[in-house]
């Protein structure tokens, strides 16, 4: 089918009527949509599992401790 599509472009079929920026455009749109298609179909979660949340607990540092810390000794 691509090829078909390359021919009558090439050939001055009906296609080459079309304006360029708009053949431009529609193959734009046409390549969006395609990789839109594949990052779904690799990249998306098509099981249902159970989540498990956990909360968040930030690191303290002591910044006093050491020599680093700026405290006066």
């Amino acid at each position: 089918m691509l090829f078909r599509y390359l021919v009558l472009l090439s050939s001055g079929g009906k296609i080459s009527r079309i304006p360029l920026p708009w053949r431009i455009g529609v193959l734009v749109l046409g390549w969006l949509i395609f990789i839109s298609v594949l990052h779904y179909r690799l990249n998306g979660e098509h099981e249902k599992r159970q989540v498990i949340r956990m909360g968040y607990m930030p690191v303290i540092i002591c910044l006093i401790c050491g020599n680093g810390g700026g405290a006066e000794e």
